[in-house]
């Protein structure tokens, strides 16, 4: 799932990983799970870029600078842990949302 042709596609390990005959609970865990595991990579990953004015080097949102993901290539598991991320949180929406609060968020 490198490939830049599937950029904002959910990755299938997230989607396959579900089978029909489990519950919601459980898909709602699971989903959870893989994204705690996702955002250890990634804070593994960003902790190098350290700095006293932010102690995580996690990027944030709230400056005006160009974002880590768009200045180099990243590593492979961290271009993973960002994709499994964006398919997990999308996937948990589709799951617990209203449909209809997901169509008018679309």
């Amino acid at each position: 799932m490198s490939s830049s042709s599937n950029i904002g596609r959910r990755p299938e390990s997230t989607i396959s990983s579900f089978d029909s005959d489990r519950s919601t609970r459980s898909a709602i865990s699971a989903l959870v799970a893989h994204i705690q595991e996702a955002a250890k990579v990634l804070e593994d990953h960003y902790s190098t870029s350290s700095t006293d004015e932010n102690p995580s080097g996690v990027p944030s949102m709230h400056h005006a600078e160009e974002h880590p993901l768009d200045k180099k290539i990243m590593k492979r598991e961290v271009r993973a842990a960002v994709q499994t991320i964006e398919g997990a949180c999308a996937q948990l929406v589709d799951t617990v949302g209203n449909p209809h609060h997901i169509l008018m968020n679309v």
